[in-house]
């Protein structure tokens, strides 16, 4: 260890290795140069931070451990490939390595004034004044000026040559600038230098990344808020840094909330994130893209970006690749379907996935990718009648009858849409109805189509087909195509079960007593038959069954019907009032077929029972009827 000069100094507060170098030389009346030369060391070595030279420094100074410590930490030491560690924090060299050197001149003259003879050898050249992110003298509310620009390390850091070719401007106060007032930016920032304390949520992020991205988020949100500039650099960049603290300091949800109002102020047609967020974008997306000490900043930014504009799987953003599409924008899901924006628009509005009446660029029109990626999928494939039609294997009457029973339902009920059908329903409705048929012969006086039993019965085909699943009705498959126009039913099954309906119709259930019997002038009632000696006569005849039964509570005989008895009834006739029910025509309309047609009521050997007929005669005359 070499004994301390006799003449010597303490290092001044924030004071840098290269600053303490020259106001070492200067006490002993040298050059930094020279005075490095005849200690035994270069004064290169001093500013490459040789260990040795350091070392011979210190020694020569008498320092302690902690001010040789400050000083390195003030100065800033190299820590790997273009990395620095300063004030215990690791940040990118050139944060604080620039040709541009900076400082306070009233600072620097208040050092100067405590030794007249020798102004240079006094002052202190403060390691904060490297750090780019300090704007400001908070003492003197003075920004921080150039001093000089050198771009030879050497001769940059020769301090007390530097500082002799600045001496008359500093002392004479030609350097000074109108004051200015320190934001809680430069006032955090001093702090954190100083002392490490730091109450804010940027306490978790490291100071270059904090510094970096309170620069970026400023100059865009003063962007955003305002087109005047004022031209001077310095001004506009005191003002980011104070504009990006105010929201960043505040933690995540406030830095959230201020990037959405950027990406929301990106509204054109053509506008991508570069557009809402600049330079904070195009940074973070490369010159950080796989920086650590950014991972929140970019994380934040990701998340706002993919919150707001659609892009597809697989895409690198800020640095790291998109795994799933989360959204799609009415643009990129008109690309990827083959539709057009405009009718692509009215399905997404028609599912909720879109607003109506958006005025909004296709491109910000965006809804749940994954939500409606089955809607997306299928549209492309919708069919329209007649495509639908040759797959299942059907008339037209009966394809409009499955639509509107809701038994091949369409996929949108937009009117001009007129493909509306989805080409696997069809399928699967064939398939599963088939699955309840066998092979019949053709014989018409026995089996009828689905849609003729609609058309006759008055049943619905939801009901018919219902009932073949429940295995109620025998379904046959004439020969030839497997196809639904080729599915037929049994007459007198329809028959059966148009009776038990009429059964359980509130007209005739609310007939029937506790014996589980209706008397025959109820249920001449519900035929439209008022004359009850004309319907006795119909049953004491044996034309249709019944029973007649005396009444133990008054002696009285009457002829009454089970259900199976208007069962068999339905079965062979049909009253006016019935085929009114049946077919859905007016009354008068049928009476006007009906003496067209020919056709007369039943009226066996001349005897007259009113307006009931053979239901076969009735299907022979009014054959349109029942198809």
């Amino acid at each position: 260890m070499n004994p301390p000069l006799p003449l010597r100094v303490a290092p001044k507060n924030r004071e840098t290795i290269p600053s303490f170098l020259a106001r070492m030389a200067a006490i002993n009346g040298l050059r930094s140069a020279d005075f490095a030369v005849d200690m035994g060391f270069a004064q290169r070595k001093i500013i490459d931070q040789n260990p040795e030279a350091l070392e011979r420094l210190f020694d020569l100074a008498g320092l302690s451990g902690f001010d040789r410590q400050n000083l390195l930490s003030w100065t800033g030491q190299k820590a790997g490939n273009v990395r620095m560690s300063y004030r215990g924090e690791i940040i990118v060299s050139r944060a604080i390595r620039n040709p541009i050197v900076r400082g306070c001149p009233v600072c620097l003259r208040e050092d100067a004034a405590q030794n007249k003879a020798d102004p240079v050898g006094e002052m202190v050249m403060r390691g904060d004044w490297q750090f780019q992110a300090v704007q400001v003298c908070i003492k003197h509310r003075q920004p921080l000026i150039q001093l000089w620009q050198e771009n030879r390390p050497g001769a940059r850091y020769d301090i007390s040559q530097r500082l002799r070719e600045v001496k008359d401007a500093i002392v004479n106060g030609r350097l000074d600038q109108p004051e200015i007032q320190p934001t809680e930016f430069d006032r955090w920032l001093a702090l954190r230098l100083q002392t490490g304390e730091d109450q804010t949520w940027l306490a978790t992020q490291t100071l270059f990344a904090a510094t970096t991205f309170c620069s970026l988020l400023g100059h865009q949100l003063s962007n955003k808020a305002s087109d005047d500039k004022s031209g001077d650099y310095e001004i506009e960049q005191h003002a980011a840094y104070a504009a990006g603290f105010e929201v960043a300091s505040k933690g995540e949800d406030e830095i959230r909330k201020a990037l959405n109002a950027l990406a929301a102020n990106a509204s054109g047609e053509k506008d991508q994130p570069y557009k809402a967020f600049g330079a904070l974008y195009s940074r973070l997306s490369r010159e950080y893209s796989d920086d650590d000490s950014f991972v929140s900043f970019r994380q934040l930014l990701r998340n706002c970006i993919l919150g707001n504009w659609a892009f597809p799987s697989g895409t690198i953003l800020l640095g790291e690749a998109i795994p799933q599409r989360r959204f799609h924008s009415l643009r990129s899901a008109a690309k990827e379907t083959g539709i057009g924006q405009a009718l692509l628009e009215q399905f997404l509005v028609e599912a909720g996935a879109l607003e109506a009446n958006d005025a909004r660029p296709a491109i910000h029109k965006l809804f749940d990718a994954q939500k409606y990626e089955s809607l997306l999928s299928k549209l492309p494939t919708l069919i329209g009648p007649i495509e639908m039609r040759k797959i299942i294997g059907a008339t037209r009457h009966e394809l409009r009858t499955l639509e509107e029973e809701g038994l091949l339902r369409t996929h949108t009920g937009i009117a001009s849409v007129k493909s509306p059908f989805l080409p696997q329903d069809g399928i699967e409705f064939l398939d599963h109805l088939l699955s309840y048929t066998d092979v019949v012969s053709v014989d018409d006086a026995l089996w009828e189509t689905i849609q003729q039993a609609k058309k006759r019965s008055g049943l619905t085909v939801r009901a018919i087909i219902e009932a073949i699943q429940e295995g109620k009705l025998s379904a046959g498959l004439l020969p030839g195509p497997r196809e639904y126009h080729g599915i037929v039913v049994l007459k007198r099954e329809i028959d059966g079960m148009k009776a038990t309906k009429v059964i359980q119709s509130s007209r005739v259930s609310s007939h029937i007593d506790e014996t589980g019997l209706i008397p025959a002038a109820q249920f001449a009632r519900t035929l439209g038959v008022r004359d009850k000696g004309v319907f006795h006569s119909f049953l004491a005849s044996g034309h249709s069954p019944s029973r007649e039964i005396t009444r133990p509570e008054n002696g009285r005989k009457g002829y009454y019907l089970s259900p199976a008895d208007i069962e068999e009834f339905h079965r062979r006739f049909i009253s006016l009032t019935s085929l009114v029910e049946e077919t859905g025509l007016h009354r008068n309309t049928l009476l006007a077929r009906i003496n067209s047609s020919g056709l007369q009521p039943f009226a066996p050997q001349g005897q007259a029972f009113g307006r009931i007929y053979l239901r076969t005669d009735v299907e022979a005359h009014l054959t349109d009827l029942f198809q």
